[in-house]
């Protein structure tokens, strides 16, 4: 049976936050559901706290959150009998961690600088974002709160000056997110005042990028939205320091490596690692410059030192990099995900494959999840899978291109004799213009609307 104290006090902080939010409207767990939520978790089937930031990739759902808590309570500490410290050096919005060992220990870490201070000042009780300057008429408008943060007008509308935002990098407006990255670049050193006010920006950036991706190609924040606005029905200012005791034990690092991650002196009688890197290959890994295949072989490599002296492991990834784990030792299962990407076909969704690898013994990741599981674990299928992106699955005979012809040929010699005597007289326009010297008529399409063919570029 799991310890619930530190799970009913993180719960007991909650509950107030949460029910206001399902009051005011915003998507969260009603207040008759905590008992339940309750029951659910300690059951290991599932149940999810929310998050208070976002980030893409997130493992924020039951078929990930159920077995990796299972997995712990299944391998208790060599040391101490109880809960072991959980290990993640890719954190990310903190969702594994924090629903495995909710206010228990975590040494968690990640190589954006900016997100780990974040969940360091929500721990510390001291964030609230301030949303009012950004409001207008009760909303935030996507559009000028993203302008507002970059301190500029993104690369498409760069042409135009629009409500004072300038258009080039160079001249940002003062103490915006890219102008206090401009600052550093350079060399100059921020105020404790200007850091925290960079990281709020940073924050506010990140809580309303779409799926949680907040782009920031060659280190400047440039996302864009023309959706219309952000509502906030619960007021305009977030406290995030409800979630504190979520993360009360929790050792959080920054801008660290994951290598530099392994030499922190982990102890595989007393840990538990959980590796969510980011994914090597295929559609969606937008982050293969960051984690090309050299570090995904090291990353095994550690990963499989680690699992031989008794640690237990957890990592996902694209299938291709499981033969890296599995030459450690590593089982692999294969879970079915809705593939986001390429999901043209609404009535039937493609499902790509995902590796769960571990070295859990007598272990499924599927028990209570058996609909997860990915339908084919054939090796040809997955790879066919993979090739054709979804193109090889049937989905109803070709139309016949044959039976139809006689049709189609009537119609375009139908065609061609209306457009007959048009093309005569097209043709004997040009070649008069051209016996008198006179410059060819410009072609319709670039006279506009309106424009005659007969006129002519002096």
């Amino acid at each position: 049976m799991i310890d619930m104290t530190a799970f009913d006090q993180a719960w007991g902080s909650l509950r107030p936050h949460l029910i206001q939010k399902a009051r005011g409207g915003v998507k969260a767990f009603p207040p008759e559901r905590f008992e339940e939520v309750m029951r659910d978790y300690e059951a290991n089937r599932g149940s999810i706290i929310p998050a208070p930031m976002k980030y893409t990739g997130s493992k924020a759902q039951p078929h990930y959150i159920g077995p990796l808590r299972r997995a712990m309570d299944l391998n208790p500490s060599k040391k101490t009998g109880g809960r072991r410290r959980m290990l993640e050096p890719f954190m990310g919005a903190l969702n594994a961690s924090a629903n495995v060992n909710p206010g228990q220990r975590a040494l968690v870490a990640d190589y954006n600088r900016f997100m780990p201070e974040v969940f360091r000042r929500i721990q510390n009780n001291d964030m609230i974002l301030d949303m009012e300057p950004f409001m207008q008429d009760g909303v935030v408008p996507k559009q000028t709160y993203y302008e507002s943060i970059r301190g500029a007008v993104p690369k498409g509308r760069r042409t135009r000056e629009k409500d004072g935002f300038n258009s080039t990098w160079d001249t940002l407006i003062p103490n915006s997110f890219n102008d206090y990255l401009r600052r550093e670049k350079e060399g100059e050193e921020l105020s404790e005042q200007e850091m925290r006010d960079m990281l709020e920006q940073y924050a506010r950036y990140q809580r309303m990028a779409w799926r949680g991706d907040a782009r920031m190609p060659q280190g400047w924040a440039n996302q864009t939205s023309n959706a219309p606005q952000f509502k906030f029905p619960a007021g305009s200012k977030i406290d995030y320091g409800v979630n504190a005791p979520v993360y009360r034990n929790f050792d959080i690092r920054s801008g660290m490596d994951f290598a530099d991650f392994f030499k922190l002196g982990l102890d595989p009688d007393d840990d538990f690692l959980f590796l969510d890197s980011p994914y090597a290959g295929g559609e969606g890994a937008n982050y293969d410059e960051n984690m090309p295949w050299e570090a995904q072989e090291l990353l095994a490599e550690l990963a499989g030192e680690q699992a031989a002296e008794g640690m237990p492991v957890v990592a996902t990834n694209n299938p291709i990099v499981a033969p890296l784990y599995e030459k450690h030792g590593f089982k692999t299962q294969l879970l079915g995900r809705p593939d986001r990407y390429r999901n043209y076909d609404q009535k039937q969704p493609l499902v790509k494959p995902e590796a769960i690898m571990h070295n859990l013994d007598d272990f499924d990741w599927f028990e209570n999840h058996p609909d997860m599981k990915f339908a084919s674990e054939d090796p040809f299928e997955q790879a066919w899978g993979l090739i054709t992106k979804g193109k090889g699955k049937f989905k109803g005979y070709a139309k016949n291109t044959i039976s139809d012809r006689p049709k189609r040929q009537g119609k375009a010699k139908a065609w061609g004799i209306s457009r007959k005597v048009k093309r005569g007289r097209t043709a004997r326009r040009y070649k008069r213009n051209k016996t008198r010297g006179n410059v060819r008529p410009a072609m319709r399409r670039q006279l506009g609307a309106g424009g005659k063919r007969q006129s002519t570029k002096r």
